[in-house]
């Protein structure tokens, strides 16, 4: 199938409503009108739940600042540093406030992937939420995904995040950038090898939408198949590059 968005449209509508609020089964199962309230009430346990058994209570308020700044720089490359400063605590709490919102399944934390020091970036990381509700309560936008943004980092963490629920280890999957900011947005190290994968919202791909993975493989050779993931396609691209929908994840799963 060539157009996929032409024959299932009611999937692909389904796929922007779960990318503006998430699949938690509460959420799911309530209006739109009331899904604010019931993201407001997961937040509210996690918070007495989570984090109240983790860090001090007068601290709380420093981990939602932090938890506020990871929301807005959701899917970006963000130093450490930066957050710690916004939310008025030093790097090494920050850092591990971060470790405690991952063990508790808040956000996943992907750093780049590296051969070379002096050419690609080897130190920063990027932050995805796993659950994209979670994500736009926290920036109090839910509006449609044609209106606004951040629909591609909307994008990307839903395709990680289904990723991680198919059994990859989050500790695998990272992302390449060079210092001349060619990059790709995934790459995932399983079976020994390496599986780059780009990913885009949008069904009318361009020539320049390929160059990250073709400079990814002029770097490295001996990855296993180019892949990238769009809301249209899933045929071969120049014999090289395997185009996924958002429901064929699977087949990066090895």
């Amino acid at each position: 199938t060539s157009n996929l968005t032409g024959i299932i449209p009611e999937v692909f509508r389904e796929l922007g409503h779960f990318l503006v609020y998430g699949g938690y089964p509460e959420v799911a199962q309530v209006p739109d009108s009331g899904k604010k309230e019931v993201l407001s009430s997961i937040f509210d346990l996690y918070v007495k739940k989570d984090l109240v058994d983790f860090l001090r209570i007068e601290r709380v308020k420093h981990a939602k600042s932090l938890i506020h700044q990871l929301a807005i720089n959701h899917g970006q490359e963000t130093p450490y540093s930066e957050l710690a400063k916004v939310a008025a605590v030093d790097e090494k709490t920050a850092k591990n406030y971060i470790q405690i919102f991952k063990e508790t399944f808040l956000l996943t934390v992907h750093p780049p992937y590296f051969s070379n020091r002096n050419k690609e970036l080897v130190k920063t990381p990027k932050f995805y939420f796993l659950d994209n509700g979670v994500r736009n309560y926290f920036l109090n936008n839910f509006n449609a995904c044609n209106v606004r943004g951040d629909s591609s980092f909307l994008f990307e963490a839903f395709v990680i995040s289904e990723l991680i629920k198919k059994g990859i280890d989050p500790e695998y999957l990272k992302f390449w950038r060079t210092k001349n900011r060619q990059e790709v947005d995934l790459v995932l190290e399983q079976d020994g090898g390496l599986y780059p994968v780009e990913i885009k919202y949008k069904n009318q791909l361009k020539s320049s939408d390929f160059k990250g993975l073709f400079r990814f493989y002029e770097h490295y050779p001996q990855s296993r198949g180019l892949f990238l993931v769009n809301l249209s396609c899933n045929q071969l691209r120049e014999g090289r590059v395997q185009l996924l929908t958002p429901f064929e994840l699977g087949k990066l799963i090895k």
